[in-house]
């Protein structure tokens, strides 16, 4: 699935653009590949203006063009491509298949190829539509007149679950229809997720906020690749969490360059794997025991001892001190 993506700015930005649908309407704005089941952005595309590195066809404008510059490391693999109608055209979808690509998607009502639907008046909820042996062109009306473009359909119709208000009737939508309004919904919820715990913070440069805005859409990636290998249904903003505390405890090492009391609102102490060692930093080979001494849980005592931990430069006795100052927050 291809869709449409802005990061909301408001500052000075030559390629800065202005979509009024979106929630953010002022910004960057990205072109998303990603994919309908899980939403995993498995690709995107900075617009940048004329800079933008899409080299446009002859044959195809320039929206056909950002589409097959996203699916260029996935063409002949036989995927099924849902867009709307910024992207969609028939030359497009006949290119696609002929590159062993199905797609479906909105059209607009002029589009350059399209068959001539104007003259056709219809009813609510009945159709019209073209075909050739591979592209199916449909016009249906719905609350208003829907163009839709497809190369995996056949202008049939199905019955869903929701039912008609007021008289608990099924409601009736085109294959076509029903197919997209279902794969189009995950680009807007990523999108979503992202936004309620989003890491962007307040900058003059749109730079710094875009590179931040691409580590969320990798974090979401390793939060959705997370939940289809543990099979557990956490939120977003939980699974960033565990991804912070995981961090802090593998690369948040306390190296002292003074004697002292290390900070005891450290979480590494307590979690990561410490073992005692023999005390090599003395002549006489012993140090005092630095839980015996700061112990404010009952009478403290000038202990030597012949073993130390050397992650956090203290001496410690090995029973039972060496346990309680790496299990407990006070002792």
């Amino acid at each position: 699935m291809i869709n449409g993506s802005l990061l909301l700015w408001k500052g000075r930005l030559r390629f800065k653009q202005y979509i009024p649908s979106k929630r953010s309407r002022f910004g960057v704005k990205f072109y998303v590949l990603c994919d309908c089941r899980t939403g995993f952005i498995l690709d995107f595309l900075v617009y940048t203006g004329s800079s933008t590195p899409v080299v446009t066809d002859k044959a195809l404008g320039v929206s056909e063009s950002i589409v097959m510059k996203l699916l260029e490391k996935y063409l002949h693999k036989g995927h099924n491509l849902y867009m709307n109608n910024w992207y969609s055209s028939p030359a497009l979808f006949e290119l696609l298949h002929q590159n062993q690509k199905g797609a479906c998607g909105t059209v607009k009502a002029n589009r350059r190829g399209l068959p001539n639907f104007q003259p056709i008046t219809l009813e609510q909820n009945n159709q019209v539509f073209f075909h050739t042996d591979i592209l199916l062109a449909l016009k249906w009306k719905d609350k208003r007149d829907v163009h839709m473009l497809s190369t995996i359909h056949r202008p049939e119709m199905i019955t869903i679950e929701k039912t008609k208000r007021g008289i608990h009737q099924r409601v009736v939508k085109r294959i076509s229809v029903e197919d997209y309004n279902e794969n189009m919904g995950p680009a807007d919820k990523s999108d979503m997720q992202i936004s309620f715990s989003e890491s962007v913070r307040k900058s003059l440069k749109w730079y710094k906020k875009l590179f931040f805005h691409i580590l969320d859409i990798a974090l979401f990636n390793a939060y959705v690749v997370d939940k289809l290998k543990t099979m557990e249904t956490i939120r977003l903003f939980e699974f960033q969490l565990k991804v912070i505390r995981a961090l802090v405890e593998e690369f948040d090492v306390q190296r002292s360059t003074r004697q002292g009391r290390p900070s005891v609102e450290t979480p590494v102490r307590m979690t990561a794997r410490h073992f005692p060692s023999k005390v090599e930093s003395s002549a006489d080979g012993r140090r005092r025991c630095f839980v015996c001494s700061h112990t404010i849980c009952g009478p403290k005592h000038e202990k030597k001892t012949s073993y130390e931990c050397k992650e956090y430069n203290v001496g410690l006795c090995v029973a039972p001190c060496f346990e309680t100052y790496h299990t407990l927050k006070y002792f």
